[in-house]
């Protein structure tokens, strides 16, 4: 896929309205870094075609587009499998839910939660990234080259662009939504700073 194929605006619009997956008005958001699991940019870009085409939507259903004859094998694994896998975050911030609510968990309950509640529009939780392009790792970075938009370099011209976009967007859906509660998840200085704000 060479530069001439990609459409920028598109990139630069999911990045600056995309927020994340859920039920905008429920009492739990959780938010987090940015989506793990991304190894490809053409991968990416597949999906962000796929969110504009379904609507380009600021909240999506976490299944939003797939299903279990059509989706890539995580999303299987995690969705429509049985038993599903537990995402390793996924399982604390479910783990978290869970224990508002009740006394006793076991694999199963954490298991169903995933399948059937998490990231679902009709939720009581939604899922939102702070940079909503995925990666691999904090030390990966899949897009450098892929895209002639110069905040795409590297993470560190991402955060500097787009820190303050997506504080004051977070911002603004907080004061309009009001969630009872939010989790920030990521404890390194620089998301720190971010949660803060």
């Amino acid at each position: 896929m060479g530069l001439i194929e990609i459409d920028r605006c598109l990139i630069d619009t999911y990045i600056k309205s995309f927020l994340g997956y859920g039920n905008r008005m429920a009492k739990y958001w959780l938010i987090g870094m940015e989506e793990g699991a991304a190894d490809q940019f053409e991968k990416v870009y597949k999906d962000i075609t796929a969110w504009k085409d379904n609507g380009a939507k600021e909240f999506c259903d976490i299944l939003e587009g797939n299903n279990k004859d059509n989706c890539i094998p995580d999303v299987k694994k995690y969705f429509f499998d049985n038993p599903v896998t537990i995402q390793k975050t996924w399982n604390k911030l479910i783990r978290l839910l869970l224990c508002i609510d009740h006394d006793i968990m076991d694999l199963n309950e954490i298991r169903e939660f995933q399948k059937h509640h998490l990231g679902k529009r009709d939720g009581n939780n939604c899922l939102i990234d702070f940079f909503p392009l995925p990666n691999v790792s904090i030390a990966d970075w899949i897009y450098e080259g892929k895209i002639s938009l110069k905040f795409l370099n590297n993470r560190k011209e991402l955060i500097r662009e787009m820190a303050p976009i997506r504080i004051q967007r977070i911002s603004d859906k907080i004061k309009i939504y009001k969630p009872k509660v939010i989790v920030f998840y990521n404890n390194s200085p620089d998301y720190i700073k971010f949660w803060k704000q």
